[in-house]
Order: C-alpha cells, then sequence, then structure tokens
C-alpha cells in the first residue's frame, strides 16, 4: 500500500527569521487536526527552547497526530554536503563527529526537559547523500544516543535534488547498525521545487506534488515528503498549498503516518 509520511523541518528561530515559527505553528496544527491526517515534526532545539509553552500546547492539542522528533539542536549539518546545480558548484561543511554528538545530545536533552520525552527520530540538516550510510562513525553516535530511525538520506548523487522515489526505507545493516531505520526524503524539498517553479504562484507546486503522488501511488511506494516550516507559510499563511496536497493524497487512498508510525509499523524495533 502506498504511504505518506509528511515531515516538517522546524528549524526557524526569531533571530534568523522573526515570527515565522509561532505563525507556522498555528497553521499547521488547526490542518492536521482538521484533516486529521499525521505528521512528523523534525524540531531544531534552539527553537523548542525559545518557544516552550507552543510546543507543549502543540503537544497536548495534538497528541500523537504530531509527532514531535529532533532536527538537531543548531541544525548542524552532519556531513559535508557538495552541492552541484544550476547554480553551479557550493560546499557546506559539516560538523565534526563530536561536535555532531554534542549537538543531537543537547536536542535529546531539551526535548526531554521541555516535553518529557527523549527523541527516537532524527531529521539531518541541509541532507545527504546516501545519508548516513558512509558514516559508521556517526552511526555509532547516533545509535548511542537512542536514535533509531533518521531522515538524513534526501539528496542524489550530485547532492541536490530530486531524489528517486525508489529510494525506499531500509536499515543501516550493512554498515552494522541494524537497529537504525532511515527512511529518505524524496522527490524536492518543498522550498527548492518552489525556487525553480515560481514562488509567487502556487499552482504549478501543487500541480507537480499531486503528479508525484500519482506516480508513488502506481508503484505503491513510500513517500517521505520534506517541507519547511518557513517554506510552508511564505506566501502562503493559511497552508492552502499544503491542504491541497494532503486531500489529494487522501483522495488517492495513501495510508498517512508519522515516521515514528512507518518505523513502529515496520517490526524493525529493537
Amino acid at each position: 500500500m502506498q504511504k505518506f509520511l509528511l515531515g516538517y523541518n522546524v528549524e526557524s528561530s526569531d533571530w534568523s527569521r522573526p515570527g515565522v515559527l509561532v505563525r507556522f505553528l498555528g497553521a499547521a496544527a488547526p490542518l492536521h487536526r482538521e484533516l486529521a491526517l499525521p505528521c512528523t515534526f523534525f524540531v531544531r532545539g534552539q527553537s523548542l527552547e525559545e518557544h516552550p509553552d507552543e510546543f507543549r500546547r502543540l503537544r497536548d492539542d495534538c497528541g500523537e497526530l504530531i509527532d514531535l522528533q529532533q532536527f538537531t539542536y543548531s541544525a548542524l549539518p552532519l556531513k559535508t554536503v557538495c552541492q552541484e546545480n544550476y547554480r553551479g558548484r557550493a560546499v557546506f561543511h559539516g560538523g565534526t563527529p563530536r561536535q555532531c554528538r554534542d549537538d543531537i545530545a543537547r536536542a535529546s536533552e531539551a526535548m526531554e526537559r521541555i516535553l518529557g520525552s527523549r527523541p527516537t527520530g532524527l531529521g539531518g540538516p541541509l541532507g545527504y547523500y546516501r545519508g548516513l550510510a558512509d558514516r559508521p562513525d556517526l552511526l555509532e553516535i547516533v545509535s548511542g544516543l537512542g536514535i533509531r530511525f533518521t531522515r538524513t538520506f534526501t539528496r542524489n548523487s550530485r547532492d541536490w535534488s530530486p531524489l528517486a522515489f525508489e529510494t525506499q526505507p531500509f536499515r543501516y545493516s550493512a554498515e552494522g547498525f541494524p537497529d537504525v531505520l532511515e527512511i529518505p526524503g524524496q522527490g524536492w524539498p518543498d522550498w527548492a521545487l518552489k525556487e525553480a517553479l515560481g514562488q509567487a504562484n502556487p499552482e504549478p507546486y501543487v500541480r507537480q506534488l499531486c503528479k508525484d503522488l500519482d506516480y508513488v501511488a502506481a508503484k505503491q511506494l513510500t513517500w517521505s515528503c520534506v517541507q519547511h516550516d518557513w517554506s510552508a507559510i511564505q506566501g502562503d499563511p493559511e497552508m492552502r498549498s499544503t491542504r491541497a496536497i494532503l486531500e489529494y493524497a487522501k483522495k488517492l487512498g495513501f495510508q498517512a503516518q508519522t515516521h515514528r508510525g512507518y518505523f513502529e509499523e515496520s517490526g524493525l524495533q529493537t
């Protein structure tokens, strides 16, 4: 059965994008409650600390409908990204193993302190080709900190988009960490596709994602769709584009899940 896992990278802060996070929470929560469709928030630890009351309210109002997982503490890239696209080449440096461990641990501690539970899922800032498959040192860190599923594989071999939908979830067994499940984020991240199609006009964006949903449904695949808090409401404060996509997924008979729900259903818990 085709499955739709919508995951937002909740990374905005008051100093970088004033007011964006609160507006996003105020739009996303009622949307998902109204449609009764689950999603995952991969939350940056700093963002959580800036608005603890809002996230507690979200947890209490939405329950398991919106699952809260982590996006490191400072949105630190875990790997170096060597991006090649229409703009040319660009390099974004990742943290050292020690920096990555400290950032992930600090985010987990913040979630436990503020929300009462430690996350078992991790979104990888920027996203990477192959996820963490070529970094057993990072997998050891992730596993040791209690992370059991990740969404880090979101780029193709050019460290750009789109990532083929045929890139389906897998365990890091070959790397020696069968207790960690990778749930790749396929297709285009929302901001990149909107930029390519024209941010001012949401219709081409919605058409493309509906076309992608048709493809995924025909192939009976699982799609972990990547969105961002700031991009989801940019020029669309009521998130009408997201609503249209969710309603179309529902029409096609997709099973909507959180990433944690998918992990638990997969039987890969250890």
